[in-house]
C-alpha cells in the first residue's frame, strides 16, 4: 500500500455519505478508533488506519459465510477505490 492509496481512502471515508454497504442499510457509524459501520442485520464492517504503517485493517462480523465474503470483496474495493 502506498501514501496515495491511504490518502484516497481517508478522503473517501471523510467525504462520502453512505446509506448502505453490500446492499445492507447502514444503521449507524461508530468512529472511535476507525470507522465501524453497523448494518441492518447487526452485520458490521470496520476500517482502521494504522498510525505507524501504510496499512488499513478491515474487520467484519456476520451470521453467514456468504455475507462475510461479500463484505470482504466490498471492503477491498472500498480501500483500493475500485
Amino acid at each position: 500500500m502506498d501514501h496515495k492509496t491511504i490518502n484516497t481512502f481517508r478522503a473517501t471515508l471523510k467525504n462520502k455519505a453512505f446509506n448502505n454497504i453490500a446492499g445492507m442499510k447502514i444503521q449507524r457509524n461508530v468512529s472511535l478508533d476507525g470507522d465501524k459501520f453497523i448494518l441492518s442485520d447487526n452485520t458490521w464492517i470496520g476500517f482502521r488506519l494504522s498510525g505507524t504503517e501504510l496499512v488499513v485493517r478491515v474487520y467484519m462480523e456476520s451470521d453467514s459465510r456468504t455475507k462475510l465474503k461479500k463484505l470482504l470483496k466490498i471492503g477491498k474495493e472500498f480501500v483500493y477505490g475500485k
